[in-house]
């Protein structure tokens, strides 16, 4: 009887503890992708915009957006809808040739990053869209914040 008693408790502990490791894997925090006109508008309305720089494109199946912020900082959008193929070849193509100095999965995206002497660009990728940044090195830190502004860095 006692033996019963011994494994009944830990057979509960086991499954509480297993209980929660799922939970804890399941509860990682997601990002949601963004469009063009929701990039833009951010930028607009924070005083990043620069009319006579920026150029958008859009096609039936792929939408992007880019140019010099006022801030003299780089930024390019893209959003391939449905198409993962071609995301996955954009991405490939924006990351060829440059060694990372950050790489992080995450639930649903992932934060690429490369600081070279004297720029550092963060790339974030949301679903079947990317979002670049590209500045000085030194606003490493307000480079992240406008990311995490858009929705694309935690």
């Amino acid at each position: 009887m006692r033996y019963v008693m011994v494994y009944k408790r830990i057979i509960s502990i086991v499954l509480a503890l297993v209980i929660g490791a799922v939970m804890c894997g399941c509860s990682e925090e997601t990002l949601r992708a963004r469009s063009v006109d929701e990039i833009k508008d951010y930028l607009v309305q924070n005083d990043y915009y620069n009319e006579k720089t920026f150029a958008v494109n859009s096609t039936q199946d792929f939408s992007s957006f880019g140019g010099v912020m006022n801030n003299d900082w780089t930024i390019f959008f893209f959003d391939y809808g449905e198409d993962q193929e071609a995301a996955d070849k954009m991405i490939e193509l924006m990351l060829s040739g440059i060694t990372l100095t950050n790489e992080e999965h995450k639930a649903n995206y992932v934060i690429y990053e490369y600081d070279s002497d004297p720029n550092y660009t963060l790339f974030v990728r949301i679903n079947n869209t990317f979002l670049q940044v590209y500045g000085p090195k030194e606003s490493k830190k307000q480079i992240r914040e406008l990311a995490e502004n858009l929705g694309y860095y935690k």
